[in-house]
């Protein structure tokens, strides 16, 4: 069985200048943040904060939190939720001006906006 997102795995995650992208909104009419990945090769937790940290980075104003879901019932192994202290979260992974290196498919999202 292959798998179809790199999320499911525990180590060996690398970014590069190709994946390291994450556009996102706290509000609809809100400006975008881009939250740029450090290039490198990390664990599955090392990526959540490496992400969060980013994320925080780009919007100051606002907690930004990862966590992962390590049960292995109904198909949601590993799986990766972003929150955030601001209310609202819009992932722009379709349609953020850096679309085309957006990190969505290396932590196990499609290539479409999530709110």
């Amino acid at each position: 069985m292959a798998l179809r997102h790199k999320s499911l795995f525990n180590y060996g995650l690398e970014i590069t200048t190709y994946n390291q992208s994450l556009d996102f909104k706290t509000s609809p009419s809100g400006p975008i943040y881009a939250a740029t990945i450090l290039v490198g090769n990390y664990t599955l937790s090392g990526l959540a904060l490496q992400i969060s940290q980013s994320m925080r980075a780009a919007d100051p104003l606002n907690g930004y939190s990862i966590s992962i879901d390590r049960t292995t019932s109904g198909g949601t192994s590993n799986r990766m939720t972003i929150g955030t202290s601001a209310g609202t979260l819009i992932l722009l992974f379709g349609t953020g001006p850096r679309v085309t290196s957006s990190i969505a498919s290396l932590i196990g999202f499609d290539s479409v906006d999530y709110s």
